[in-house]
């Protein structure tokens, strides 16, 4: 989450603190102030954090995605299909030879 420096200095925070921070705003619909204060930090450090950190849910990126995760579901019904025959073979081949 975030690493406090010894002796009271600045927080450092890792970047998945910071995407979750900003998924709260975005994607959950807080408000800046709302999120900031469930946090502890300052508004205007999630304010830029929102900036510079692009949470890609564009609708192309999203078409993309499922355009993959269709392409990988057919696949692997191909290759349990390709096992099951394997499976199949191996048996008939058991039983084949002496």
């Amino acid at each position: 989450m975030a690493e406090t420096a010894s002796g009271g200095g600045r927080r450092r925070f890792t970047f998945e603190f910071k995407q979750s921070a900003v998924r709260l705003v975005m994607q959950e619909g807080l408000s800046l102030a709302e999120a900031a204060g469930r946090l502890g930090v300052r508004e205007s450090l999630l304010r830029n954090w929102k900036r510079s950190i692009k949470l890609s849910d564009s609708p192309a990126q999203v078409e993309g995605l499922e355009a993959e995760v269709q392409r990988l579901r057919a696949e692997n019904e191909r290759l349990r299909m390709e096992t099951e025959i394997l499976k199949k073979a191996t048996a008939f081949l058991a039983r084949e030879s002496p």
